[in-house]
C-alpha cells in the first residue's frame, strides 16, 4: 500500500508537520497498479521492459512513485487505484 507518513513534533511549543513519501521496490509498485503480478514483474524488470526516470531498471532500487517516472514497455502506469471500504452488517444467531 501507499500512503504518506505525517510525523508531528512539538519543538518550543510548535507544531512542525513533515511529509515522508514511502518508497517501494518496481516490483510492488507494478503489482499495485495492477500491470502484473509480483512474480511477472520481477520477469518484466530482468528483461529491461521496466524503466526509471528514462533509464532500464535493474537490481533492487526503491522508487518514489510521486517523484520517479516509470514506465511499462514505455508505457507510464496507470493511476492509483481508489481505495473502496464497505461496512457488513452481520448479525448474531
Amino acid at each position: 500500500m501507499d500512503f504518506d507518513v505525517v510525523c508531528i513534533t512539538n519543538v518550543n511549543r510548535q507544531i512542525h508537520a513533515s511529509r515522508k513519501t514511502v518508497r517501494k521496490s518496481k516490483a510492488q509498485l507494478l503489482a499495485e497498479r495492477g500491470v502484473a503480478s509480483r512474480l511477472e514483474a520481477e520477469r518484466r524488470i530482468a528483461e529491461g521492459e521496466v524503466t526509471v526516470n528514462g533509464e532500464v531498471a535493474s537490481g533492487v532500487v526503491l522508487v518514489d512513485p510521486e517523484a520517479d517516472h516509470v514506465r511499462v514497455n514505455g508505457r507510464p502506469l496507470p493511476p492509483k487505484p481508489e481505495l473502496r471500504y464497505y461496512l457488513m452488517y452481520k448479525p448474531k444467531g
